[in-house]
């Protein structure tokens, strides 16, 4: 797999979703964050990032490439700022395509992020409880 600058991913990223419209699907499975891309005209980016670094390929280019981030702290580990910018992120992703679809399945998938971010530390008993109470009443 060729590796590449975050300017390369940021580049690809642009190439096949510059000008288009398109949807962001996120799915965070054991500190595994894929995204797809999905374009109105079929194309599509898409992503995995685990441990730092992404992988990266899209309908335009199939070969899959990767970069590690350079955002990390000495152990590689995710800083605390990260982790909430990744959770919110995919919160925010799931939340717009319950939204759109309103698949039930998807709020469960939402509150698991709201009660990772509690457990990683990311947020409190209390906020973790106020944001799953006004997530019910959707």
């Amino acid at each position: 797999m060729k590796k590449v600058t975050f300017e390369e991913y940021q580049e690809a990223k642009e190439k096949t979703l510059y000008g288009k419209e398109y949807k962001v699907y996120t799915d965070l499975v054991n500190d595994v964050i894929k995204k797809t891309y999905a374009c109105c005209d079929g194309s599509a980016f898409y992503e995995r990032t685990e441990n730092g670094k992404t992988e990266f390929w899209s309908t335009d280019h199939s070969e899959s490439r990767i970069y590690v981030e350079g955002r990390r702290n000495i152990s590689g580990e995710f800083t605390l700022e990260e982790q909430r910018e990744v959770l919110i992120e995919a919160l925010n992703g799931t939340l717009q395509f319950y939204k759109e679809t309103g698949e039930e399945s998807l709020k469960h998938t939402a509150i698991g992020y709201v009660i990772l971010a509690k457990n990683l530390g990311i947020i409190d008993q209390d906020t973790m409880t106020d944001i799953i109470a006004t997530m019910r009443l959707w």
